[in-house]
């Protein structure tokens, strides 16, 4: 019995996988975790960051990986542009360290500032993880229904 109520007690604190919409024609991560987020849309709130695990396997071998994020409102699919702190991969990745072999399961926990001034509005978030200098080579892609909100 107390080993049920333990687990009770820090069910708030952890963190399960989202299902995902995969991206056509792109690899799809393993798993995607989206911190405060069990089921689409995900709440994405004004001031904080919104925090993403995202498990995948490495589709060629990696010197380094940038993070592109595209935001679709109204069927209107924009770049979200990203500062070189949150777009470099490698310096988000867990337990591990850029070059990456083909193959290799790997873990990047990246953090997405959600700024005060974004309008409270519902939008598809499309994130993918590809090569630095050949973007053509996409490790993993996948997109998420989200709502802005206070």
């Amino acid at each position: 019995m107390f080993r049920y109520l333990i687990l009770v007690a820090f069910l708030p604190a952890m963190v399960f996988g989202v299902e995902f919409n995969r991206c056509p024609a792109k690899p799809a991560p393993l798993d995607l975790r989206v911190h405060g987020c069990s089921v689409q849309p995900c709440e994405l709130v004004r001031g904080q960051d919104t925090v993403f695990e995202i498990d995948f396997t490495a589709q060629s071998n990696v010197k380094a990986l940038d993070t592109k994020v595209y935001a679709t409102v109204n069927g209107i699919k924009l770049p979200y542009a990203l500062d070189s702190k949150y777009s470099k991969a490698c310096n988000h990745l867990v337990a591990t360290a850029c070059p990456l072999d083909e193959s290799e399961e790997v873990t990047v926990k990246l953090s997405i500032p959600v700024l005060k001034i974004y309008p409270k509005i519902s939008l598809n978030i499309e994130i993918s993880l590809v090569n630095e200098n050949e973007p053509s080579i996409v490790h993993s892609c996948f997109n998420l229904d989200t709502k802005v909100v206070d």
